[in-house]
């Protein structure tokens, strides 16, 4: 692990390559509640009680009426995972720290006509990267780190999607996988 607060992990990946390098995981924390603007205006809740309402806490007016915090909040959205994995080999060791990412960037320098090239400089194809995004339930696979020999990266893109067709190209200023 490189950094922790209360929002957000970040630990770095081991990878294989000619080099040492190394990749990184992004995990968000889990959010507090949803307060119900409408509901805390209705009910006049101090400001001094939000944040035990945005911990699950349920509400008690000055009354003692019990109001359930589900009546005046809504379920935070979920924790988002990014992962960045750059030179790197097809790597099965990754898998339990990729799990269920919302979002992998993963090197593809090449397709899989020139498995010996990518073996031989320690690169993956687009299809390694897929099955990368397919074996660790990502939800989407951005695949980028391309070799310049490719003018036309569609070739590429049709390849990982074969494997795992929630595959995208990362190209500059570019938004097409959200």
């Amino acid at each position: 692990m490189l950094f922790e607060d209360e929002k957000v992990k970040i630990s770095t990946l081991i990878l294989k390559h000619s080099i040492p390098c190394c990749g990184f995981v992004f995990e968000e924390k889990d959010r507090p509640r949803k307060l119900i603007k409408e509901k805390i205006e209705e009910l006049k809740i101090p400001i001094v009680g939000l944040e035990d309402i945005k911990l699950g806490h349920d509400y008690t007016t000055p009354e003692g009426t019990i109001i359930p915090n589900g009546d005046i909040t809504t379920d935070p959205l979920p924790p988002r995972k990014y992962a960045y994995c750059s030179d790197t080999i097809y790597n099965k060791d990754l898998l339990p720290q990729l799990q269920n990412a919302d979002l992998i960037y993963h090197e593809s320098t090449f397709m899989e006509d020139m498995r010996a090239r990518a073996d031989q400089t320690m690169h993956s194809t687009a299809k390694d990267a897929a099955n990368i995004g397919k074996e660790a339930n990502a939800k989407r696979l951005l695949l980028g780190h391309f070799s310049a020999r490719y003018k036309n990266l569609e070739p590429l893109l049709g390849e990982a999607r074969s494997v795992f067709p929630q595959s995208y190209l990362a190209e500059e200023g570019v938004k097409n996988y959200v």
